[in-house]
């Protein structure tokens, strides 16, 4: 398990109205959430700046 102790960040989206959607729609429905989250992702400059290192030049401390 991968991890350190610090601020956890969320971002609450809005709902996605499913009503009356069908089994038929559950890719398109996978994709609309998927791009949300991404898109979400792209933007946050927190993010991009911890997960675009290569894993060499991350921060590394031993459990020991």
């Amino acid at each position: 398990m991968k991890g350190r102790p610090g601020v956890f960040r969320i971002h609450q989206h809005k709902f996605i109205e499913t009503k009356g959607l069908k089994m038929e729609n559950m890719q398109g429905l996978k994709e609309q959430v998927f791009n949300l989250i991404k898109n979400d992702l792209l933007k946050d400059k927190e993010y991009m700046k911890d997960t675009n290192r290569p894993n060499n030049e991350r921060e590394f401390k031993s459990p020991l």
